[in-house]
């Protein structure tokens, strides 16, 4: 679902700097770029791709560190 999420965001702010660089209309066709809280849904876009991304690493941390004494097994039982 974040995934999915993530996907529109990055279509949506693809979109917009297309429109604002090259002058072409918008890619997305249904909805309008220029609606009233534009700059509130920018903010909302870019905190929950930082929110996301801030959330994965520590939640990779967090599980690295207390599985950190499977780890090396795991390696040493792959084989190539």
């Amino acid at each position: 679902m974040i995934t999915i999420l993530l996907v529109i965001a990055g279509r949506l702010c693809l979109a917009m700097q297309l429109e604002d660089t090259i002058k072409i209309p918008s890619p997305i066709g249904l909805s309008s770029l220029s609606f009233a809280h534009f700059e509130m849904f920018k903010v909302i876009v870019v905190g929950i791709v930082m929110l996301s991304t801030f959330l994965y690493s520590g939640v990779l941390l967090t599980f690295i560190g207390l599985n950190q004494e499977v780890f090396p097994t795991e390696q040493s039982d792959e084989t190539y």
